[in-house]
């Protein structure tokens, strides 16, 4: 409930911009006493708790998403920490939230919502990403093999929700890997952003294409536009060909 409440405040600092500071405040404290009382109550059993601390993960993932694009005031390295951050903390309460008995959950009331989940977390039909991207990974001298590795991997992932985006089968996928694309990529990827290697921002780049999409969604709105021209900034002309 605190996690919804700190969502819902957080949704009313944006609609509500004469009020903005007093919702964000509210927010914070909300979404920090969601968190410490999911830490408390982690190693609980039982059906209702395991969907509780599911749901709380969901909820989380996209409040992070909405306090990182929305603060439009931080220069670009500040925003890269807490964008990464924001990330480690997500999959932190995503991985223990996950350590539960699936099948049991299956049968509750959110059991298809999770198997429509599942299947978007599984990648089941993950395509071959961008070329002149793809080629840029494969030839930098900035990887060793699994950073490189890491680095495709988050580019397809990328990829595959832009193309879902495009097929009406897989409308819903392509949205759920807006909100979900950060805690799917490895966790070396996450690490070669905090290095600021260019390579990995050109490919969060290719991401906030991806959000442009998402920009009637309140969480991201004009986040997509904003984030691809501070990396922008951030890397130069000389990589301006592998950003437009």
């Amino acid at each position: 409930m605190q996690g919804v409440l700190a969502m819902s405040a957080r949704h009313l600092s944006i609609i509500r911009p004469e009020r903005s500071a007093l919702y964000l405040d509210q927010a914070v404290r909300l979404q920090t006493r969601a968190i410490k009382m999911f830490n408390m109550t982690h190693n609980e059993g039982g059906r209702e708790k395991c969907v509780a601390r599911l749901l709380f993960s969901s909820v989380l993932g996209r409040h992070i998403l909405a306090d990182v694009l929305r603060d439009d005031g931080l220069d670009f390295p500040n925003f890269l920490s807490r964008f990464t951050q924001g990330v480690r903390i997500h999959g932190g309460v995503k991985a223990v939230a996950a350590q539960q008995n699936w099948v049991s959950l299956l049968e509750t009331e959110f059991g298809p919502l999770m198997t429509r989940g599942l299947a978007a977390d599984m990648c089941d039909q993950i395509i071959e990403p961008n070329e002149v991207l793809q080629s840029l990974i494969a030839h930098s001298p900035n990887f060793n093999e699994e950073e490189r590795s890491a680095c495709e991997m988050a580019l397809r992932l990328v990829d595959t929700g832009l193309h879902d985006l495009r097929d009406p089968t897989r409308v819903e996928c392509g949205r759920r890997m807006m909100f979900t694309w950060s805690i799917m990529v490895p966790d070396r990827y996450i690490s070669l952003l905090e290095r600021q290697i260019p390579e990995a921002l050109v490919v969060l780049a290719r991401y906030s294409m991806f959000l442009h999409f998402g920009r009637s969604f309140w969480q991201i709105g004009e986040g997509g536009p904003y984030l691809l021209h501070a990396i922008s900034a951030y890397l130069g002309p000389m990589w301006q060909p592998w950003l437009s």
